[in-house]
């Protein structure tokens, strides 16, 4: 029996949606490691998706992490083997439940390798150049990331400051890769957090509808 099926204990509530029912398209951005795209929470958004959407994007968003892992001490080497090695192994661990006729499987290497990356990314480092707002955005979501993390690690501000670094250059390269995403297809993008950086600060420059979703227990019926 296929995951899908198999897995039925939770269903999706959509929590804040930008008009997803004008997209033929959805997006699943996955954040490899977080549970909330495992299990029964992962089985009950493919339902979810592919009952509302005539095309499913999973965006494995894998080798993005590996600044994450830079922060934590690993050399640059060592750190995308590590995040590359994570994004394969949920794609073979999730390979029944994912698999689809109307689902295509994007990880994040695949943006990068893209001839217009590099000058994504400069148009990108150039926003944040010239715009307060924007850099006003990114400082406030790596003081989020802190205060989510900081217990973790020792207080002091040179640990701040590396983490900063390093949470800077993954939000550049995420706002250029959503970029690319804007440009290739108008599609929702589905997420179980908050709303993404890309989705808040680029307005205007794709098509696109952010939707938070969650997830409640479905009630069994008594026998």
């Amino acid at each position: 029996m296929n995951d899908l099926n198999r897995d039925f204990s939770k269903t999706v509530k959509v929590k804040r949606a930008c008009e997803w029912q004008e997209f033929d398209t959805a997006r699943l951005q996955i954040s490899v490691g977080q549970p909330y795209h495992e299990s029964a929470e992962l089985a009950a958004t493919i339902r979810w998706a592919l009952s509302n959407f005539q095309r499913v994007q999973i965006c494995v968003n894998d080798t993005l992490q590996r600044h994450n892992f830079e922060f934590e001490g690993l050399n640059q080497e060592d750190a995308y083997a590590k995040s590359e090695a994570t994004g394969r192994e949920w794609v073979e661990r999730n390979a029944e439940l994912i698999r689809s006729p109307r689902i295509e499987i994007i990880r994040w290497e695949q943006w990068r390798r893209e001839p217009e990356y590099q000058s994504n990314l400069e148009r990108i480092k150039d926003l944040y150049d010239r715009s307060d707002d924007f850099q006003e955005a990114i400082r406030q979501e790596i003081d989020n990331f802190w205060e989510r993390r900081k217990k973790n690690y020792s207080s002091d501000e040179e640990t701040y400051n590396r983490f900063a670094r390093h949470s800077k250059e993954y939000l550049l390269e995420e706002c250029a890769v959503f970029l690319q995403m804007f440009a290739r297809d108008q599609a929702a993008d589905i997420y179980p957090g908050s709303t993404l950086l890309p989705c808040s600060q680029l307005k205007g420059m794709g098509k696109y509808g952010f939707t938070r979703i969650d997830f409640t227990p479905i009630k069994k019926v008594p026998a």
